[in-house]
């Protein structure tokens, strides 16, 4: 089934969620920002803030207002300059074409481990190099759990 780009939205933004917003945490070792959901809720702490509760918001960037998507650009390749910068990899060309589906102006082209390389993240680890990745997840599962302290 090919996608009809005229009927399609280009920019796409999801309403905001009632007595929440977006927030995010900095990374502390690498420059990252990873998207959480602050949640208000109907009760005040005896310190006398408003008592809210931080979870890990999977929307992506389409419920934050200050970012405008369109769709058929993409979402903007965040891992890319991670990648780039270990030095581990290479572009491969696609072994595949899909025909008929609206296709990306700049499609982002794959990439593999250079040869004698080993790009996972369970290598880096025993390597003991702390990737942005793993401190990305490290920060979404902690979700501000020491600023509720």
């Amino acid at each position: 089934m090919a996608i009809q780009k005229e009927k399609l939205p280009v920019k796409l933004s999801l309403p905001q969620y009632p007595k929440s917003r977006k927030v995010y945490e900095k990374g502390k070792i690498h420059p990252i920002r990873v998207g959480m959901r602050e949640i208000e809720l109907d009760f005040t702490l005896p310190s006398g803030e408003k008592a809210v509760y931080v979870t890990y918001d999977t929307s992506g960037p389409y419920t934050d207002p200050e970012v405008e998507t369109d769709i058929y650009k993409g979402l903007p390749p965040l891992r890319l300059p991670w990648i780039l910068e270990r030095d581990d990899t290479e572009e491969v060309s696609p072994s595949f074409q899909v025909k008929g589906e609206y296709q990306f102006p700049h499609p982002r082209r794959p990439r593999r481990a250079k040869p004698g390389k080993v790009v996972t993240q369970m290598y880096y680890a025993k390597q003991g190099i702390i990737t942005p990745e793993m401190e990305y997840v490290a920060i979404r599962e902690n979700q501000m759990l020491e600023r509720m302290r």
